[in-house]
């Protein structure tokens, strides 16, 4: 439909293919929200663990999905916006956005990044990252005898390219 829409086709639907609230579950393997028909994805969140995982207090398993999946900083989301008036107004989308278009691009786009940071934190509380907790510190690599020698072979290469670039200017 997006595709049809795009070629100027105009299109029938005019309302939103939004998923009941008993679809999306934190529990579930894969909840999609679906906005603007059912072509336009807008995020696929995972907050399950396995149980084996959880008991062992790992919070993932090698093989598993990622918490959240994102897109593209702002661009998908600013798309998405574009094409859904676009196609609430029955027109294709313009090639350009002016001014005012852009414009009225920002709330919405700060709403999906309050959404994403949301989804963030929860993913970090998940992963045991509270605010409370002891961080891991890694300290400083010591400083080794290749180390020094790098340094040297560094230095003695630059001085020579340095001499040589001296002498063929002479």
């Amino acid at each position: 439909m997006i595709q049809a829409l795009e070629l100027g086709i105009p299109t029938q639907q005019t309302g939103l293919d939004l998923p009941e609230s008993d679809d999306v579950r934190i529990n579930d393997m894969a909840p999609v929200m679906r906005a603007a028909g059912n072509v336009i994805e807008l995020a696929s969140m995972n907050f399950s663990f396995p149980r084996r995982a959880q008991r062992a207090g790992r919070s993932s398993t090698i093989g598993r999905r990622r918490v959240a999946s994102t897109k593209a900083i702002g661009v998908a989301e600013a798309q998405q916006i574009r094409l859904a008036r676009a196609m609430k107004q029955g027109r294709p989308p313009r090639r350009f956005p002016g001014p005012v278009e852009s414009f009225s691009l920002v709330i919405p786009l700060l709403a999906f990044a309050i959404r994403r940071a949301g989804r963030a934190a929860i993913a970090m509380e998940a992963r045991g990252l509270a605010p409370g907790a002891p961080r891991t510190i890694t300290t400083a690599p010591r400083f080794h005898r290749r180390d020094v020698a790098f340094v040297a072979v560094a230095l003695a290469m630059l001085a020579l390219c340095i001499s040589w670039s001296i002498r063929a200017d002479a």
